[in-house]
């Protein structure tokens, strides 16, 4: 009989088109409008996404709304990672 051939599996690398730069700016996670939102810190932030640091990633769902102090736009964001206190989102 042959050995098999099984191949170990891979560490998740997350392959980003554009780098991020380092923030500490305060923002809200909007899930909904008749929800109070979540505060959050985005820890690094690109034009294609952002990492946010909460106090629990319990909760957070996979899909909302981000809005940054000081800026008025309105981000929609897809999770695409977590960690128990932070996760990064792509903008939509």
């Amino acid at each position: 009989m042959g050995a098999l051939n099984a191949e170990k599996p891979q560490p998740f690398i997350a392959v980003r088109t554009l780098s991020r730069s380092p923030s500490q700016q305060p923002a809200m996670i909007v899930v909904a409008s008749n929800l109070p939102p979540i505060m959050c810190t985005v820890i690094d932030i690109s034009e294609a996404g952002a990492g946010l640091w909460v106090g629990s990633t319990f909760g957070i769902p996979d899909n909302f709304d981000l809005l940054i102090e000081g800026d008025s736009m309105k981000r929609a964001c897809r999770v695409t990672w977590k960690e128990t206190h932070k996760f990064g989102v792509q903008f939509k």
